[in-house]
């Protein structure tokens, strides 16, 4: 057996709605026979080594007796065992999954965690336990040359550190209630967030943020961080508390001293959103009784308006009664204020007294104190996901709900964005850049390229969107985390597509996206296509409720929007600079992509109208996306062609393009590119270029350097292009070289990567002025 892959997931991903652990496994025929033959007693074996290290009633699946498979079986007991674990710790989780994944020797073990490296170290013991349980089937996990640890040991150094790691039930409650309530959260204690540390802090690893973007709030503990000063001052300082218990001048003892120095019992006043949730009487520091239906008017009211006027989500006044049926100023008196309590240390789940019951009164009080009625807790959110033109497709719908009035926020391939300004470069198309995205209290749109990487290596930040777009999808990216054919990609274009809350847009001229639409009967469908015109969409499609099309009106290609409520015609295709007057078709396709979600969105006819017009692609909009470089003698296309797809697209514009002098082309392959992916890049460009310069891409494969460029020449060979036009790089200089090679009324097609992005850009740059130089010299002589 031999560990493939070990995930953390920092938000939800495609087999859990909550934080997990996968661990991805390969199996050999002989390992897949001892689990299956071990199968009928591997259950007992397991729940007896978690029983000998104290970890009892742990909560295994029962295996039926049909279920033999050998990688299934591993995989759902190293999964539960995992999760088994970390209940013993104390941490509040409960899923757990196995099943294979990919190829049928390969399977995942996906366990839920509260905080990551305890998950991590749970998954790790749990391969213990299973390899005590079946020693004929091992993995070996030491972390040098030394000797494996025991299960004991790794048991013992995981529960020594559970309780720094736990999340506090507090917190757990709280997210419960944003939950049950409909607002988004996350935990900033946990990555991706590093946490805050320091003796100002409320309660360890219970920061929340609550709430997207301009809407967020974030609490520590009970306490909103943005609460007013005298707030904050008042959950540090007791000086600060007997005064403003004075200011409001509440029934007090003879002297401000503790409880137990007044006579009568003692009780806890919890109020959340300015509302009595419960009376608690304690005695000897334990809740024994809720009395909160023994407590007078007067004495509710005089607490709700010190709730009120401290302006406290979430506040525990301490009373000492003789009578606590009476009124407070005549039998009793407040003894303190808690303006940041820490309920589940306060009401831990006594016998007597159903603390988690008011606790969770309590916590959805508090929520509804940060999102009152009418206050939303989330932006609009569209994603965007399939194989080709996410970025374009991202950069396009950014344009376009700009012109209906939102301060928009998009991420995507090529950068972080904030409007029409790029925040940074580089790859932002998922994980880490969205929550960064999330919590820009700028933003009240966010657009999300959401790739496959980011969704399988590290999960969502987001639960759902309100639309999603699936532009295309293909066989690219295959072989990786359980995603083997192009039917296991549409699988999980699919959960992410599916993750749209309203709306949906699919696109109809590629068969993939096209079978999903039948797959959303819940949310609107709408259907894109330059190929088929409303009629006969509206036949294949019938459950859709909207398509965007490109229609003929006197010989002149239109974009038309068409639904029961309208059918417009836009805007001419030419007139959608993106487009080059009609001539890149797989921009015309993005733009009706683009289009549908923007109107989907909001965006009324004139508004994407305007924002249509405003779309160029050019180098400081849309990096690397059909990127025309001007100033040469001779032209220069710059763009991110990496696959099969993309390069026929490609192929297909500039077949288009009048070119007086030679047609040149620098191919740069994915790393991961299969001989078969070479071979058919090799066919989409064979018959389109004069001159061919294969490149090495910067992040390789396994192969040897120089391997993939030299295979892509072989292929180019047997496609039929002459050796004498096909020229291999191996190091970075390839650029500047074949810029030295271009004469006038050439045409370059320059295809990059991500990590070369601006670096190549650059050099056309430096290209341009040395050539501007050399000829202001000539003319100077």
């Amino acid at each position: 057996m031999e560990l493939i892959e070990s995930l953390k997931l920092i938000g939800p991903g495609r087999y859990c709605k909550r934080t997990t652990v996968e661990v991805h496994l390969e199996f050999s025929e002989e390992d897949i026979e001892t689990v299956a033959c071990a199968a009928p007693t591997l259950r007992q074996s397991v729940v007896d080594r978690l029983h000998a290290l104290g970890i009892g009633g742990a909560t295994l699946p029962e295996l039926p007796g049909e279920e033999s498979n050998g990688v299934v079986v591993y995989c759902k007991l190293l999964a539960a065992t995992a999760v088994a674990v970390q209940q013993h710790a104390g941490f509040r989780i409960t899923h757990h999954a196995g099943f294979r994944s990919g190829a049928p020797n390969c399977g995942c073990a996906v366990a839920e965690y509260d905080n990551g490296d305890a998950g991590l170290e749970a998954m790790r013991l749990a391969i213990v336990v299973m390899e005590q349980a079946l020693p004929a089937l091992s993995l070996p996990i030491a972390d040098d040359a030394g000797p494996s640890p025991t299960s004991q040991q790794l048991l013992t150094k995981f529960l020594e550190s559970a309780e720094a790691r736990r999340l506090p039930d507090t917190t757990r409650d709280i997210i419960e209630a944003a939950e049950a309530l409909d607002v988004p959260w996350v935990n900033l204690d946990r990555d991706p967030y590093e946490g805050v540390r320091g003796d100002f802090r409320i309660l360890p690893n219970g920061m929340l943020k609550l709430g997207h973007a301009c809407h967020q709030r974030v609490i520590d503990g009970t306490l909103p961080v943005d609460a007013n000063p005298q707030l904050m001052a008042l959950a540090h300082d007791r000086a600060a508390v007997r005064q403003v218990m004075k200011l409001l001048k509440l029934p007090l003892p003879p002297r401000l001293v503790v409880e137990t120095q007044v006579g009568g019992a003692t009780f806890k006043a919890i109020l959340s959103n300015a509302s009595l949730v419960a009376v608690v009487e304690f005695s000897h520091g334990n809740p024994v009784a809720d009395v909160t239906a023994d407590i007078p008017e007067q004495t509710v009211e005089l607490l709700g308006r010190c709730a009120r006027t401290l302006q406290c989500p979430l506040l525990v006044v301490t009373l000492v009664s003789t009578d606590i049926t009476q009124a407070l100023d005549q039998n009793g008196c407040v003894t303190s204020l808690d303006v940041a309590p820490d309920l589940a240390r306060l009401l831990p789940g006594h016998a007597l007294v159903n603390g988690r019951e008011i606790r969770a009164r309590a916590a959805r009080g508090l929520v509804m104190h940060l999102f009152p009625e009418g206050k939303p807790a989330r932006i609009p959110l569209v994603s965007v996901t399939g194989t080709n033109g996410k970025s374009t497709v991202c950069f396009m719908l950014s344009r376009l709900v700009r012109q209906a009035g939102f301060e928009v926020g998009c991420v995507s391939t090529t950068g972080r964005y904030l409007n029409d300004q790029q925040l940074e470069s580089g790859d932002h198309a998922g994980g880490k850049s969205h929550f960064r995205l999330l919590e820009s209290a700028d933003i009240d749109f966010a657009v999300l390229e959401t790739a496959r990487g980011a969704v399988t290596g590290l999960g969502l930040a987001f639960d759902r969107c309100d639309v999603s777009v699936c532009t295309n999808i293909t066989d690219d990216h295959l072989g990786q985390r359980g995603i083997e054919t192009v039917e296991d990609m549409v699988e999980l274009k699919w959960f992410i597509t599916n993750l749209a809350a309203r709306a949906v847009v699919l696109n109809a001229d590629d068969p993939h996206c096209a079978n999903l639409h039948s797959r959303f009967p819940d949310r609107a469908v709408w259907m894109v296509s330059q190929q088929l015109d409303a009629a006969t969409l509206k036949q294949r499609f019938p459950t859709a409720q909207g398509f965007c099309i490109t229609a003929d009106r006197a010989g002149v290609e239109w974009i038309r929007l068409v639904s029961e409520a309208q059918d417009v015609d836009l805007l001419p295709v030419a007139e959608v600079p993106l487009t080059e007057n009609g001539k890149a078709r797989f921009n015309v396709c993005n733009t009706l992509q683009a289009c549908a979600a923007a109107y989907l969105s909001g965006a009324n006819q004139e508004q994407l109208r305007e924002g249509l017009r405003l779309c160029h692609s050019n180098f400081r909009n849309n990096p690397g996306r059909m990127n025309f470089f001007d100033g040469l003698p001779f032209r220069v296309l710059f763009d991110f062609a990496h696959n099969e797809a993309g390069f026929e697209a490609l192929c297909a514009f500039t077949n288009q393009l009048e070119v007086p002098g030679l047609r040149r082309i620098i191919i740069t392959p994915r790393g991961d590119s299969t001989d078969e992916v070479l071979s058919a890049l090799a066919l989409a460009v064979a018959e389109g270029y004069d001159y061919f310069y294969c490149n090495e891409h910067p992040r390789s494969s396994q192969r040897a350097p120089g391997e993939t460029p030299d295979l892509l020449a072989k292929s180019l060979l047997e496609h039929g292009v002459a050796k004498s036009r096909i020229t291999v790089y191996e190091d970075e200089s390839i650029l500047e070289d074949v810029l030295d090679q271009c004469r006038p009324g050439d045409l370059l097609v320059a295809t990059t990567t991500t990590i070369h992005l601006h670096e190549q850009w650059a050099t056309l740059e430096k290209f341009k002025h040395r050539l501007q130089a050399k000829t202001e010299g000539k003319l100077d002589d």
